[in-house]
């Protein structure tokens, strides 16, 4: 007889390497949106490149909520993932990373709790709801950051509007984005040419509903849409203060508009502008991250199913017939 030295080498199934691909991946998702929305604060990124960023980030933490059935594993990535986002603000203070980094684990945590709750006690898997539960919480811990980060001060003092306010490229597509509902609208009004332009069509819709205007004659109703055009960029000049040319584009113009204003309101009320701001941009933010989420949560269902088709997760039954999803 001879001896045959016992393999003691653990066997890993083949589920622990696929979770561990996943975690890398959904750690790897978060580190790039926190690089996306640092480089975006600087002005070197298009929004759509940081949107695209957030859904990946998204779809695959709530790809774990299926997958990744260990609490303790899933704890660890989810402190890695706050971790990772905010792994490019190294330079903001201690204190503001550890409550930003607080407040997003408790709204993950909740919402990764309440979301496996309502798949434990669902007798079949109901992938859109839980990835909105899932994903409604990280919206909102995710808004909490952007808002946060998004002042490298919060004094005062110190705040300089373009800074905390969209930059000029981002208010352009912003603007030609409303500008084509107005002009749905009102067909007669351009808001997306020049302020001369502009000037002269919101004179003839303003004229045209004149009955006197009407017994004009082709002259007189030249003249009079020119001085009513004239009128109009003037009181935008005494108005707001600025000089306005008629050949300055209109999202130019509304845009340094826009930030005047807020300069007279930074500098008039003081730290009740800066909490009042922070409490606007956090609903914008949440607004955006409510309409991202219906997005991702469908996103997440397509590529769940794509999941399963390949095989990479499949469903099991269980004895009370549930069902869960395997790697």
């Amino acid at each position: 007889m001879k001896q045959v030295p016992l393999d003691t080498t653990p066997i890993r199934p083949a589920s622990f390497y696929k979770g561990l691909v996943l975690d890398i991946l959904t750690v790897t998702s978060a580190i790039l949106l926190s690089f996306s929305y640092k480089t975006y604060l600087l002005g070197n990124l298009r929004f759509g490149i940081l949107a695209a960023s957030l859904l990946f980030f998204l779809i695959l933490t709530t790809v774990e909520v299926f997958a990744v059935s260990s609490l303790q594993r899933r704890s660890l990535v989810m402190v890695l993932e706050v971790i990772s986002l905010l792994s490019f603000f190294y330079d903001r203070a201690d204190g503001i990373l550890f409550v930003t980094g607080g407040l997003m684990l408790l709204l993950s945590t909740m919402g990764e709790i309440t979301s496996r709750r309502f798949l434990s006690n669902s007798l079949e898997i109901k992938f859109y709801k839980t990835s909105r539960l899932k994903i409604g919480s990280m919206a909102t811990a995710l808004a909490i950051m952007f808002v946060i980060l998004y002042l490298p001060k919060v004094n005062v003092d110190n705040i300089n509007i373009q800074n905390i306010f969209i930059t000029p490229e981002g208010f352009q597509t912003v603007y030609a984005w409303s500008s084509g509902i107005t002009k749905r609208l009102y067909p007669e009004v351009d808001v997306n040419s020049t302020i001369e332009k502009l000037a002269r069509d919101i004179a003839i819709f303003k004229l045209e509903s004149l009955e006197e205007f009407k017994t004009l004659t082709p002259k007189d109703k030249e003249n009079s849409i020119e001085n009513e055009a004239r009128q109009f960029i003037k009181e935008l000049n005494n108005r707001f203060e600025t000089a306005v040319s008629g050949e300055n584009s209109t999202n130019e113009i509304f845009y340094k508009l826009v930030i005047a204003t807020l300069e007279k309101w930074k500098n008039k009320m003081g730290n009740w502008f800066l909490a009042g701001w922070l409490l606007i941009f956090f609903l914008i933010a949440k607004g955006i991250g409510l309409m991202v989420s219906f997005i991702a949560s469908f996103l997440t269902f397509t590529v769940v199913q794509l999941l399963l088709g390949t095989n990479f997760i499949h469903m099991a039954g269980e004895n009370r017939m549930k069902e869960t999803v395997k790697l």
